[in-house]
């Protein structure tokens, strides 16, 4: 019975994942940018470039027809849908895996010591997604791994991508 629970509980968690990547991420921005006026291939090719460039993806939306506004709102869209999906990923991966949640336990057991970090950690988020290479796929690797509040984590790397994308735009000179 316990080993039927765990196989309906990554189902779920596979499921949301799906939801939270694609559904938010991706096709809700493209058919909005069809209803906007895009096309899908523009749409699609901003989105591409969304997730290899993450924010400074921003000022290609206007190259795929969209308005700044859009452009803003549409990299909310793709931010919170794979923030979302990351954290997700990692939950599973934690449930799922006895390896990684006894190296998860390892963690909680030295950041203890610390709880300063583990209470005000997550505003970190925002800094920590304008770093090359972490970004907006690792900052939420980290944020779970170091057991930060998911909803604090959530809203300071969704408002840390947000300024990137409005840096971005900025230095465009779009806005």
């Amino acid at each position: 019975m316990d080993k039927e629970s765990t196989k309906t509980g990554f189902l779920d968690r596979f499921l949301r994942i799906i939801v939270y990547i694609l559904g938010i991420s991706v096709i809700l921005p493209v058919l909005a940018g069809i209803l906007f006026g895009s096309t899908a291939a523009s749409m699609f090719g901003f989105l591409f470039s969304a997730f290899a460039l993450q924010a400074i993806a921003a000022p290609v939306g206007l190259r795929a027809g969209l308005t700044p506004l859009e452009t803003l709102v549409f990299m909310a869209f793709f931010g919170i849908g794979l923030i979302l999906g990351v954290f997700e990923i990692c939950q599973t991966l934690g449930t799922s895996s006895k390896r990684v949640a006894s190296f998860i336990d390892k963690i909680e057991q030295k950041t203890s010591k610390y709880p300063f970090l583990s209470k005000y950690g997550s505003v970190s988020c925002f800094l920590l997604v304008w770093i090359p290479g972490i970004g907006l796929y690792g900052t939420p690797v980290i944020a779970w791994l170091l057991s930060w509040k998911r909803i604090p984590a959530v809203i300071f790397t969704f408002l840390g991508f947000m300024s990137g994308c409005f840096t971005f735009l900025f230095l465009a000179g779009v806005l």
